[in-house]
C-alpha cells in the first residue's frame, strides 16, 4: 500500500467521523427542541418536604405556646375587669312590689368577684392546657396541609428555567 492509500483511509475515517459527530449533533438538537417545546415534568416528593414542615413547626409552636398563654394570662384580668366595668351599674332587685337598689360599692365588690371568678377560671384552664400535645396537633395538622393542599396547587404551575441563555425550558411541577 502506498502513502495515498493511507491519506484515502485518514479521508475516509476524517468524513466518517464528522459525519457522526453532526448526526449526534442533530439528533441532540432535535431532542433538545423536543424537550424546549413540550417541557419537562417534575415530580416533588412531599413526603421530606411535609416533614420538615411538621418538624418546624412542632418547634415553633413549643417555643411560642408558653410565651402565648402567658401573655393572654396577664391580660384577661384588664380585659375581663373591662368588659365588666358599667355592665352590672344600676342593679336593683325587685321583690312584690318593693325595689331595692344597690349601692356603688356593693356593684364594684361584684363586678371585682365577677373580674376574680373569670381569672380564676381563665388561670385554671391555663395551667390544665398541655402546650405539648397542643404543639404536636398544629404541626400534624402543618403536615397533612402540605399533603393535601401543596400538591394539588403546585399541579401545572409551569416554571421556566433557563438552560442556556437562548434556550428556555418549561418544567411542569406535580406532586406526589
Amino acid at each position: 500500500m502506498s502513502g495515498g492509500g493511507v491519506m484515502l483511509g485518514g479521508r475516509r475515517f476524517l468524513l466518517g467521523f464528522v459525519s457522526g459527530v453532526l448526526v449526534a449533533l442533530a439528533v441532540v438538537s432535535l431532542l433538545a427542541l423536543g424537550v424546549a417545546r413540550r417541557g419537562v415534568g417534575v415530580a416533588v416528593n412531599l413526603g421530606p418536604l411535609a416533614s420538615s414542615v411538621r418538624e418546624q413547626v412542632r418547634a415553633q409552636a413549643a417555643r411560642s405556646l408558653p410565651e402565648l398563654i402567658e401573655g393572654a394570662r396577664q391580660a384577661v384580668p384588664a380585659e375581663v375587669a373591662a368588659q365588666v366595668k358599667g355592665k352590672i351599674g344600676g342593679a336593683s332587685l325587685q321583690i312584690a312590689d318593693l325595689t331595692l337598689t344597690f349601692p356603688s360599692s356593693v356593684v364594684e365588690a361584684l363586678e371585682g368577684r365577677v373580674v376574680g371568678i373569670v381569672e380564676a377560671v381563665v388561670n385554671e384552664v391555663f395551667d390544665q392546657m398541655d402546650t405539648e400535645t397542643a404543639a404536636d396537633r398544629l404541626a400534624d395538622e402543618a403536615e397533612q396541609m402540605v399533603r393535601q393542599r401543596f400538591g394539588p396547587e403546585v399541579a401545572g404551575v409551569p416554571l421556566e428555567v433557563r438552560v442556556l441563555p437562548w434556550l428556555t425550558v418549561p418544567v411542569m411541577l406535580t406532586g406526589k
